[in-house]
């Protein structure tokens, strides 16, 4: 017998993107999954198709030390995973 339970509307959840080893994952939305070095796009804007600066951005585990934050972010792990 259950002890507990919930129940939510479709409005009150919110699906979140999942990281991605061997892809790009757009930053906020997905977060790094471990302190470390990633490649680091920086966009201007959001619309931007070409980024300002590819960095080798460093996560801590609670933001990025980049030289420089834009618009839009997105990272990927160093080296693809296997």
């Amino acid at each position: 017998m259950p002890r507990f339970g919930c129940l939510f509307s479709a409005d009150e959840l919110e699906i979140l993107p999942s990281y991605k080893s061997n892809g790009w994952n757009e930053w906020p939305a997905v977060t790094p999954p471990k302190v470390g070095h990633y490649r680091v796009e920086v966009f201007e804007n959001a619309y931007d198709s070409e980024p300002e600066i590819r960095v080798a951005g460093y996560w801590n585990g609670k933001r990025w030390l980049i030289p420089q934050e834009g618009g839009r972010t997105r990272f990927r792990a160093w080296e693809d995973e296997e």
